[in-house]
């Protein structure tokens, strides 16, 4: 394998040298050598941001388990939570707050049945972690009929 190599070198009659490619000269970037030369920032840096991190879940976390009288609103806030990307966080208490809501709305037949957004809402979310729920043509009727 090593003379077949070699006599592909002598062949072409290119020496290393010759062989190489001709380099591109390319406008420098807008960015610079910035991702090239990442410094990461400090450890007492570090430690502040995990710190805000914790603090600012700990207050999503308060605002999802505060009582709310309005169930609509707590439906509304976890969409906004799913919709950031950040529901990871606070997988437990989601669900723990949807079968909740899940068993009340089994309940009362149709909880804002005037509002086709929150039931539209409400079905996709509740869908969405698996909880069954009609297809809406009941609901839809109603909404339509207004009563």
């Amino acid at each position: 394998m090593m003379e077949y190599s070699f006599a592909a070198a002598s062949i072409s009659g290119c020496s290393p040298k010759e062989d190489a490619r001709p380099l591109a000269h390319f406008h420098s970037d807008v960015w610079g050598d910035r991702f090239l030369n990442y410094i990461s920032p400090p450890e007492d840096t570090q430690q502040e941001r995990r710190q805000e991190l914790k603090r600012l879940k700990e207050e999503v976390r308060k605002k999802l388990l505060a009582p709310t009288d309005d169930p609509k609103e707590r439906i509304i806030y976890i969409d906004a939570i799913e919709q950031l990307g950040v529901a990871y966080h606070f997988e437990e208490e989601i669900e723990a707050i949807l079968q909740q809501f899940y068993n009340k709305y089994s309940e009362r037949d149709c909880l804002y049945k005037n509002d086709l957004h929150y039931v539209a809402l409400t079905f996709r979310i509740l869908r969405q972690h698996g909880f069954f729920m009609s297809s809406g043509k009941i609901l839809l009727v109603e909404f339509i009929l207004g009563g």
